[in-house]
């Protein structure tokens, strides 16, 4: 990682495969992009907001992270938690991302502000991946109309479905 990337990060937890990052701005998680593409080892990459004071990712940001990960070769979870304000607007870049990545494994996407529609467009890409073996798409917007087209999606590409109890 950069030393001024370093510098602007409110927490970056690293070892040689993961880093956790927290509260990331978007200026910052763009920063984080560039150096992460450049780290061949990196297997677990986690960006997820924990602070009430703080905003998280936007659309901005996360679409920073996630063209980064559409072709990144060892990265196998990504964790975007809490990041609320990336919303259905993501869902699509998200999509996309399923669609080409061929490493990613395991995707976490709680309480990022999806609805149905974003859950459909995810779904969408679920069919196309070959490789996700387990996605966290709890504590969002999602009713039971959405939960039926993830659902539909994981079953046939048997993916490990985190759902809320209904």
């Amino acid at each position: 990682m950069s030393s001024i990337a370093v510098n602007l990060y409110h927490d970056v937890y690293q070892n040689n495969t993961s880093w956790l990052c927290h509260d990331l701005t978007d200026d910052q998680a763009m920063m984080l992009a560039v150096d992460v593409e450049k780290n061949l080892k990196l297997e677990v990459l986690a960006i997820i907001l924990i602070s009430e004071l703080e905003n998280g990712l936007s659309v901005i940001g996360g679409a920073s992270i996630l063209k980064m990960i559409e072709t990144h070769t060892n990265i196998k979870t990504l964790k975007l938690d809490g990041n609320y304000r990336m919303g259905d607007t993501i869902a699509s870049i998200i999509a996309e991302v399923l669609k080409i990545n061929t490493t990613l494994t395991s995707l976490s996407l709680k309480n990022c502000g999806l609805t149905d529609m974003g859950a459909t467009i995810i779904a969408g890409g679920l069919k196309h991946n070959s490789v996700l073996n387990k996605l966290v798409i709890n504590d969002n917007n999602i009713t039971l109309q959405g939960w039926i087209q993830i659902r539909s999606a994981a079953v046939q590409r048997s993916i490990s479905l985190n759902m809320p109890n209904r």
